[in-house]
């Protein structure tokens, strides 16, 4: 499980934008990550956090599937 209490673990916050995305650039192929999500409001209010997504590289493709 993902520990979302350690800050250390944030790898990015993406700025307000009509579509956002995040392209994790620091991947190691045959490795297995976990995301998970959160939002700020305006007040900095953070929401809950998502279901978390695994995500596997290897053979030059990326499959994921959400953690039950």
């Amino acid at each position: 499980m993902v520990n979302v209490s350690d800050p250390t673990k944030i790898i990015a916050m993406v700025p307000q934008m009509p579509d956002p995305v995040f392209i994790d650039r620091q991947y190691i192929k045959g490795r297995s990550y976990i995301y998970i999500v959160t939002a700020l409001d305006r007040m900095q209010n953070e929401s809950m956090i998502s279901d978390p997504l695994r995500v596997e590289v290897a053979n030059g493709r990326a499959t994921f599937e959400f953690e039950p």
